[in-house]
């Protein structure tokens, strides 16, 4: 059921109980899908440049309950989960989209720069977003939201793209993919500052 909320959006929106608007939903969850060994750890997007430090603590959250604390039977399942950190519902949206249709998210990402570049006359912000929103048709569709100009002014656009000009690209972008980040894949990862978790005072 969440499986399906998520994948038809409905996951990311809900009505405010005061005032009955819709609103956009940041969750912190962890979701996890024993069928398709899909193991994502989903953030609130304001919390991207605490990633590393959520990265880790979710490492050991996996091993603890996947590797240690555990059945037999699940022990030997871990090496096969798919393990990503997501910051926001679009993102976690996109991977299940990606893997229901048998496309690698990493070569994905790699592949988003060079749409980015493209679609935002080179200037290549990593406050720039691009999420999968559709596969049709043996076509990628693709929702793009970037800056541009001094002023940071906001562009929009909408990208469909057949599939085989992924594969066409393939060669020229799978060095990018291999270096990209084993659990956040995300093309603007290196790109975006980072920082740790505040310590709570003593």
């Amino acid at each position: 059921m969440i499986r399906e909320n998520v994948l038809s959006g409905v996951q990311a929106r809900q009505n405010c109980g005061a005032c009955g608007r819709l609103v956009i939903v940041e969750p912190r969850m962890l979701y996890t899908d024993f069928n398709r060994l899909h193991w994502i750890g989903v953030y609130p997007r304001w919390e991207n440049p605490y990633r590393y430090d959520i990265d880790s603590e979710l490492e050991t959250a996996f091993r603890a309950t996947m590797l240690e604390r555990c059945a037999p039977i699940v022990r030997s399942w871990a090496p096969r989960f798919k393990k990503r950190l997501v910051f926001g519902l679009p993102w976690l949206r996109e991977k299940l989209l990606a893997w229901e249709n048998n496309l690698d998210d990493r070569l994905l990402e790699a592949f988003k720069l060079v749409l980015v570049r493209d679609m935002s006359s080179g200037n290549m912000n990593p406050r720039a977003t691009i999420v999968l929103e559709a596969v049709e048709d043996e076509r990628l569709i693709f929702e793009f939201c970037g800056v541009t100009g001094e002023d940071g002014t906001h562009i929009f656009q909408r990208r469909s793209v057949a599939l085989s000009e992924l594969e066409q690209c393939k060669v020229d972008i799978q060095p990018i993919a291999d270096r990209l980040h084993e659990r956040i894949v995300d093309w603007r990862e290196p790109l975006l500052p980072s920082r740790s978790v505040p310590s709570e005072p003593a």
